[in-house]
């Protein structure tokens, strides 16, 4: 279970955390920040549910795209006053969707399921009664 995410790779004119790249997702603070009181910084764990490509699209390519699927991916969170989180590539996991040639502001929308995330070195499940779909 955990909160599942609909959006868009882009890029964000923000200094990433430690450990983190300025690539990634954004998702409404009520769904994530706001309940479980991360602050920035904070580190997530999730599971790539799917990725696709708006445009032309190639056998190859669909086929590679396909092989991320099922993986894990994570984020480091940067908070704001009002509004948005954004959801930070750790390096780690930016390095594995850069392989692939996955790059931001190019089309690629992800549906990732967030599951844990880590504060003052304690996990928490997010959301583990039951999904919570935001698209």
């Amino acid at each position: 279970m955990g909160l599942i995410i609909k959006g868009f790779l882009v890029t964000y004119a923000l200094s990433p955390s430690e450990g983190a790249v300025g690539i990634g997702l954004q998702v409404q603070k009520r769904y994530l920040s706001a309940p479980y009181a991360l602050p920035g910084g904070s580190s997530l764990k999730g599971t790539i549910l799917e990725i696709a490509k708006l445009g032309k699209v190639s056998e190859e390519d669909t086929k590679a795209i396909g092989q991320l699927t099922g993986k894990e991916v994570k984020f480091v969170v940067h908070t704001t006053w009002v509004g948005s989180d954004y959801l930070l590539l750790s390096a780690q996991s930016w390095s594995i969707l850069r392989d692939y040639a996955i790059l931001p502001d190019e089309w690629y929308q992800f549906k990732i399921r967030l599951e844990e995330a880590e504060v003052d070195g304690k996990t928490v499940k997010l959301y583990p009664v039951r999904d919570l779909v935001v698209e």
